[in-house]
């Protein structure tokens, strides 16, 4: 479960989540899955990005928007992109509002 700061202050959007794999992969998409405890914080618009090191993001390598509902939902990015860090940008909520939540949000990746 992730949870953007909602009090007593709320950030704007864009958020993100970096992650470091540990090692360079073939990252091929993501699933991402909504809160079960309704639509507080659900991610609209998103861009993915995948890069070889946390400081330096190239273009995005998938872009999109995802639905109002609870089941998992795929992210698609472009071909197989090979990197070590991932980052996911929830650039709107659902409703408007300034936070993002998820529930999961799990990569799809294979070694080289």
């Amino acid at each position: 479960f992730w949870h953007t700061r909602h009090h007593p202050t709320q950030d704007r959007p864009p958020h993100e989540i970096v992650n470091d794999l540990g090692e360079s992969l073939f990252v091929e998409g993501f699933t991402y899955r909504a809160r079960h405890d309704g639509t507080h914080g659900n991610v609209r618009d998103w861009t993915f990005f995948v890069s070889e090191t946390p400081d330096e993001w190239g273009p995005f390598v998938g872009r999109g928007t995802f639905e109002n509902v609870m089941r998992l939902q795929e992210g698609a990015l472009i071909g197989p992109v090979r990197g070590r860090y991932v980052r996911f940008v929830a650039r709107s909520e659902m409703h408007g509002q300034p936070y993002a939540s998820c529930a999961e949000l799990d990569l799809k990746a294979r070694r080289p």
